[in-house]
């Protein structure tokens, strides 16, 4: 039996040990007669491998999603420890120690909410508002005025399109932008920038996009778009649509359109943001044998 996925493939070698073995002597049956202490090989025991996980938090986002499908991600902003990293639905390991029946996999396999699947790490998904503190640094970082005012009145024209937000919040500066997050503001602010490389600059040295060395595999970079990838990107695919056209770029402003994130990125970012002083990099594995 070897680890299959996740810390226990990973340090499979560690953990799994040294077997032993005992000489012993057997008649003719193959029923043992007397053993021969001297002759015996004690087995070594693997290695502890201590996570950096808090088993409180991590049982209560499971509590939390229940049977929803998502993921859940914590880290202490001042160490980079990851405190919860999970996955929902789950499933039982055990079922898969002795071979699991065919009809209880094609279940797992087949469901919608994809339990087999570790979503915090997996999967990527559009950062939505959260993404809206990026292009804010972005835009400080290019000189941009944080008293700026835009108006929101819910629904902004531009480009022969009606751009949308939530409520009307009225004139905003960037701070009031943030705090009541305004997609109006964000999608003016966005094309202040004059496209995504700007913003991916900052939204790379902030965890997006990365790969980061926690143990695991089973990682998705994700997507910060910039002008150069889409051109690359479509080269094949759809050769009308390799330039950054203009409107592609209010919905990066709100971190929708062709940006894509996994969880632990994510979670990452807003870290680095909280610590404000060095670009923490996230621990899973606490100590091995000590």
């Amino acid at each position: 039996r070897i680890g299959k996925q996740g810390i226990e493939k990973a340090y499979d070698r560690q953990l799994r040990g040294k077997a032993g073995g005992k000489k012993v002597e057997v008649d003719a049956r193959g029923q043992v007669v007397q053993e021969d202490p001297e002759g015996s090989i004690p087995p070594t025991p693997g290695e502890n491998i201590v996570l950096t996980l808090d088993a409180d938090l991590q049982q209560r986002a499971v509590e939390v999603f229940g049977q929803e499908s998502g993921a859940a991600v914590l880290m202490d902003c001042r160490t980079g420890d990851v405190l919860c990293m999970s996955s929902s639905p789950g499933f039982d390991p055990n079922l898969f120690v002795s071979g699991i029946p065919s009809d209880v996999y094609k279940l797992l396999s087949t469901y919608d909410h994809l339990p087999l699947l570790d979503k915090a790490i997996g999967s990527t998904f559009p950062p939505g508002s959260t993404f809206k503190t990026m292009v804010a640094l972005a835009a400080l970082e290019n000189g941009y005025d944080p008293n700026t005012i835009h108006v929101c009145n819910r629904v902004w024209p531009w480009g022969g399109h009606n751009w949308r937000c939530d409520k009307a919040h009225g004139p905003l500066n960037l701070h009031q932008a943030i705090v009541t997050s305004c997609d109006i503001y964000f999608y003016q602010t966005a094309l202040w920038l004059g496209g995504p490389d700007k913003i991916a600059a900052v939204a790379t040295r902030f965890g997006l996009g990365d790969i980061f060395d926690i143990g695991i595999t089973g990682q998705r970079a994700g997507l910060v778009p910039t002008v150069e990838w889409k051109k690359q990107y479509f080269a094949k695919r759809n050769p009308a649509n390799t330039r950054w056209f203009p409107g592609d770029t209010p919905s990066i402003g709100i971190g929708q359109g062709f940006t894509n994130v996994n969880p632990l990125q994510n979670c990452v970012m807003v870290s680095r943001l909280a610590n404000g002083q060095k670009a923490i990099n996230p621990r899973l594995v606490k100590s091995i044998g000590g």
